[in-house]
């Protein structure tokens, strides 16, 4: 997806690793379902993005010295530039699955309370 391909550019292997593993885990069922996940995904692209460009140049300075600090500055801001760019792309991707997923007539929900915000009450 183009927001995996953004992440890539970030060069971050754990960020890359934890996306993956949040869109192997499911697909929203429902459009309340979608934009919680999208949600999620947006708020961890731009909390990554700042984390990055504050750890990357620590992280050179330790291992590389100077050279590395550069290096991690350099990555660390091309991370703050993808990184929130990829989770804007993840909120509506995962957004829309859960509105086709609704409008499909998908009737699995990944917990009660999302059956209950959905419906608009308790079932019994």
């Amino acid at each position: 997806s183009f927001g995996s391909s953004l992440a890539a550019l970030s060069m971050d292997t754990e960020y890359i690793e934890r996306r993956h593993v949040s869109s192997l885990i499911s697909e929203p069922q429902s459009m309340i379902g979608g934009v919680k996940s999208g949600t999620l995904d947006l708020v961890g692209g731009f909390y990554g993005g700042v984390k990055g460009v504050v750890q990357k140049p620590i992280y050179g300075l330790q291992a590389q010295g100077v050279g590395g600090f550069v290096r991690g500055l350099g990555s660390g801001v091309v991370g703050l530039a993808v990184k929130p760019m990829a989770g804007v792309t993840d909120f509506f991707n995962k957004s829309a699955i859960g509105i086709r997923n609704s409008a499909s007539g998908h009737q699995s929900y990944q917990t009660e309370e999302e059956k209950k915000e959905y419906h608009g009450h308790e079932s019994s």
